[in-house]
């Protein structure tokens, strides 16, 4: 029976060496990017996508996504320090703030999920350039990977890349009605 316990304790011993050392291991960061051509001009898609009251209607954290979502905007579109803010059932709470701005080529952000009071800031950019007669968006987000976050940082590109992708796609088909005559 104490050879038994013996075992056990040690093989305990072993696995939270293994976790400790899987932790340890993870990275502190992370990176998400997507691509995606978009129908219009650079001028044209910065312009919606760099006005704030437009993202409710492409991104995933929209209208239709979170009935209950209460948004608030402050600043002017296209503006470093403009930002929207919301609170729903669904969607939590949280900011996003542009950082900087390069009209036509790129716009910077900080998006903060505020969850128990927690702050959780991700940095984000989205990127303009002319391809043929439409626009090629690239959407970069990164941030830190804090205490047990540091977990997620293998499944952020899971996890955060599809709302990407999807974003990208209702900013394709929002662009198509904008520009339809």
């Amino acid at each position: 029976m104490k050879k038994i316990l013996i075992g056990c304790g040690a093989l305990l011993c072993l696995c939270f060496v293994l976790l400790i050392g899987t932790y340890v291991s993870l990275p502190a960061t992370f990176e998400v990017s997507r691509t995606k051509l978009v129908a219009g001009t650079p001028a044209e898609v910065f312009a919606v996508a760099a006005d704030l009251h437009t993202w409710p209607d492409w991104t995933v954290w929209s209208r239709d996504g979170d009935p209950s979502a209460v948004w608030d905007w402050t600043g002017p579109p296209a503006t470093v320090g403009s930002s929207m803010s919301w609170k729903g059932d669904v969607h939590g709470t949280g900011s996003l703030t542009i950082e900087s701005v390069e009209e036509n080529k790129s716009m910077g952000y900080v998006l903060v999920f505020t969850e128990e009071g927690t702050d959780i800031p991700s940095h984000g950019v989205l990127r303009f350039r002319a391809s043929g007669g439409n626009t090629q968006v690239d959407w970069v987000m990164s941030g830190d990977l804090e205490g047990p976050w540091r977990l997620a940082g293998p499944f952020m590109d899971g996890l955060v890349g599809g709302m990407f992708d999807a974003g990208l796609g209702g900013l394709d088909a929002h662009m198509k009605t904008v520009l339809a005559p």
